[in-house]
């Protein structure tokens, strides 16, 4: 036994010098993928130039035609007239109370899924489970989302 006791025991400089390989292999790890982001921030900038360029050439092409400009026109003028009707059938007082009830349906249903991903996440951290059992029994992954948005103004 204190043979196996020796063989696991390392000195202090065996423990920095670990240490400082493993904080090495981090630091060379985190520089990898901070390139990977920002290689795929590129390509994705490079990738929208490109469906720009695409979509003017379709637009264009459309525009050329004398039938589409007709269509174009006409659907113009029939989205007017629906956007008119829809407008004085909004006016009217029981339209306005419904459309009122909606957008307060819309807010909590938004409160809701705050609240959830809240727990969500409170859950996770508290039990390291990426899942969730629902009381019907249906297990459903729990998923988060990241994504780059740019810093306003006032971040700065």
């Amino acid at each position: 036994m204190a043979a196996q006791d020796q063989t696991n025991f390392q000195t202090p400089e065996q423990k920095l010098e670990s240490f400082g390989e493993n904080t090495n292999n981090q630091a060379v790890t985190l520089l990898s993928v901070e390139n990977a982001i920002k290689t795929r921030l590129a390509q994705i900038g490079k990738q929208k130039e490109e469906t720009k360029a695409l979509k003017e050439m379709v637009d264009s092409y459309f525009l050329n035609d004398p039938l589409f400009q007709e269509h174009e026109e006409m659907a113009k003028n029939a989205a007017k007239q629906r956007n008119a009707t829809k407008k004085a059938l909004l006016a009217k007082s029981d339209a306005k109370q419904i459309v009122e009830k909606l957008r307060i349906a819309r807010d909590e249903a938004k409160e809701l899924k705050d609240g959830l991903s809240y727990y969500l996440t409170q859950y996770q951290q508290m039990t390291g489970q990426n899942h969730f059992e629902d009381e019907n029994g249906e297990v459903r992954d729990i998923v988060y989302v990241a994504r780059l948005v740019r810093r306003s103004a006032f971040d700065k």
